[in-house]
């Protein structure tokens, strides 16, 4: 992680909140869901580009974000494609987001780029349980549920990872299978011990700098 250049992880960061705010058109239409799985997919393989730190591991993961590619186009058009999809997202997200972690926790400073990461960390975790739950809940269906009734397409998992990561729970999608109640939970639970982690390696850092340890 050390070749990481200045301007890397602020492009992913960027790219990651334009994903999470952009992710309803792909409900639009085919056309508008394939547009935005390639996009998705050029700042997933940027990032794994990023986070490679051997030519080996860049090839394993530039196979893995093109795989990626292939089977979430192949999916928008049949959808039998969909369940092998959901789970090379989950590879790929699970693999960019312990590498950017492990970039964090072994840092020995706090700079502009630990902050960015521990950023596209957080917004990367709850990216990663969506394909885990549509995973759960294609193989049993039902195990999620809307309270106003529709689909619960991997849009509406989207905003339910985050708002369980946040600990938000409005209430509108719910578990209802025991499996994904476990994962749903223990998503909450990860998305608070986070946040105090990240601040208390951030405030170490800080204070080995000065000398306060």
């Amino acid at each position: 992680m050390a070749r990481l250049k200045e301007n890397q992880l602020p492009l992913l960061l960027i790219g990651l909140v334009i994903l999470n705010l952009t992710y309803p058109f792909s409900e639009q239409g085919v056309t508008q869901a394939i547009v935005f799985n390639v996009f998705y997919t050029v700042v997933l393989i940027s990032a794994v580009s990023m986070v490679s730190t051997s030519p080996r591991r860049r090839i394993i993961n530039g196979s893995v974000a093109a795989v990626n590619l292939i089977l979430g186009t192949l999916s928008f058009i049949w959808p039998q494609y969909g369940l092998v999809w959901f789970m090379t997202v989950a590879v790929m997200q699970a693999i960019i987001s312990y590498e950017l972690a492990v970039f964090i926790f072994t840092a020995k400073d706090v700079t502009r780029n630990v902050l960015f990461a521990g950023v596209a960390v957080y917004l990367m975790l709850g990216m990663t349980f969506v394909p885990v739950y549509n995973v759960l809940n294609t193989l049993m269906p039902g195990a999620i549920v809307m309270s106003t009734g529709g689909e619960v397409t991997w849009q509406r998992l989207l905003y339910f990872s985050f708002a369980t990561l946040t600990t938000l729970g409005y209430g509108d999608v719910l578990p209802v299978a025991p499996q994904v109640q476990a994962l749903a939970a223990m998503e909450a639970v990860l998305g608070v011990l986070y946040v105090a982690i990240l601040m208390a390696r951030l405030v170490g850092l800080y204070q080995e700098r000065r000398g306060v340890l």
